[in-house]
């Protein structure tokens, strides 16, 4: 399987990206891109909007729109918040690109901590494959 970063955003402060399956067939897959392109369009634009928001003003403050997950398992890993969506994202400084990930819709109040480990470790080993 190769991955690539493609960028769907770029913004003045940050690029946005998303991470691409390419499979020996040649057909891209991309988790987020799918996932919203199903998503009803007054939801697909919200996040369009807080994509484009963050990409020209870079990593904004306001913790209900875009949170930095801390802690000693997570580096530079962001949960954009759209109601009901919850898109998982790094951010590579060296690149001043934000990827996302992946995409869910978020059921419950809060998410398990399980979830965003295994979203954490997954793509950061992908990510330090390519990048």
């Amino acid at each position: 399987m190769i991955y690539e970063i493609e960028t769907i955003h770029e913004g003045s402060k940050i690029n946005i990206g998303v991470l691409k399956k390419i499979r020996v067939s040649k057909k891209e897959d991309c988790q987020v891109l799918d996932f919203l392109k199903g998503r009803p369009d007054k939801e697909y634009k919200k996040v369009e909007a807080l994509i484009t928001m963050i990409g020209d003003h870079g990593l904004i403050r306001n913790r209900q729109k875009l949170l930095e997950l801390k802690g000693k398992n997570f580096e530079h890993f962001y949960e954009l918040k759209s109601k009901p969506l919850r898109i998982f994202a790094i951010y590579l400084e060296e690149k001043r690109q934000l990827v996302l990930l992946e995409a869910l819709l978020k059921k419950a109040r809060k998410l398990p901590v399980n979830v965003y480990k295994r979203i954490y470790k997954k793509y950061r080993r992908i990510l330090n494959d390519i990048t």
